[in-house]
């Protein structure tokens, strides 16, 4: 089945147009930007302090998924102050 096709500019992600239509893709390529840089939902206990608790993130398409433990994208969003902390700057 093929996916829309995305590619990665300096910009972010991108939708590949191909004429009035969206591309499609079969490989790899959008299946690694779709699971990396779409937010996954996070639990309370995962969301670090110096981050809104409220705010647990996540992709709007799980809401149909039959298994909860069945979500799309990564965690990596948790680490978008991690460069700020001062254990990390030294």
């Amino acid at each position: 089945m093929a996916d829309a096709a995305m590619v990665m500019t300096e910009n972010g992600g991108q939708l590949v147009l191909s004429g009035f239509d969206l591309g499609r893709d079969d490989g790899l390529e959008t299946a690694v930007i779709v699971s990396l840089f779409t937010d996954r939902r996070a639990s309370t206990e995962q969301i670090p302090v110096e981050l809104p608790q409220d705010d647990l993130r996540g992709y709007w398409g799980d809401i149909s998924n039959a298994t909860p433990s069945d979500q799309t994208g990564s965690l990596l969003w948790l680490l978008t102050r991690e460069k700020q902390l001062p254990q990390i700057l030294g």
